[in-house]
């Protein structure tokens, strides 16, 4: 995280190299928070039983959410090339953001063209893009969406 945290500072915000007191204030920072509660729970989001469905489903080479999306924040540490580049971006790639309280946002993806994340796992991210697998059925749809919104 530290190393992360230097990048960010020096190559994102192309700002200068933060010194190692405030890197380390900053990382203890972090340590003190937590993720935000999930707004829906099983009763809301379709049932347990949809839930981990979901979890599988998500877990799953169908969908390889996870090849991007991993650990306990469903989140990773690669930078990878979705095909959202535009000619003379500085990078080509994004880190893929973290998905725990991912029911709370309003758009989606890096460019914020999906408005829902109906619309994010039927239309712009699913396993037809992601997995090279035939699109979602209603019923895996329903159960990925419950264990999202259960995270």
């Amino acid at each position: 995280l530290r190393a992360s945290l230097v990048k960010s500072f020096t190559d994102t915000m192309q700002g200068p190299r933060p010194a190692d007191e405030d890197i380390a204030a900053l990382l203890a920072f972090l340590k003190t928070l937590d993720y935000p509660p999930a707004i829906a729970s099983a009763e809301t989001s379709g049932g347990e039983e949809a839930i981990q469905r979901g979890q599988l489903l998500f877990a799953s080479d169908r969908t390889a959410c996870t090849n991007c999306h991993d650990g306990p924040g469903y989140s990773g540490k690669s930078i990878h090339n979705v095909g959202l580049g535009m000619p003379g971006d500085a990078y080509e790639g994004f880190n893929p953001p973290a998905l725990r309280g991912v029911s709370r946002k309003t758009r989606w993806l890096h460019n914020g063209r999906a408005r829902s994340l109906e619309e994010l796992l039927s239309r712009h991210h699913g396993p037809e893009k992601v997995s090279g697998m035939p699109p979602l059925t209603k019923e895996e749809l329903h159960d990925l969406l419950a264990f999202l919104k259960s995270i």
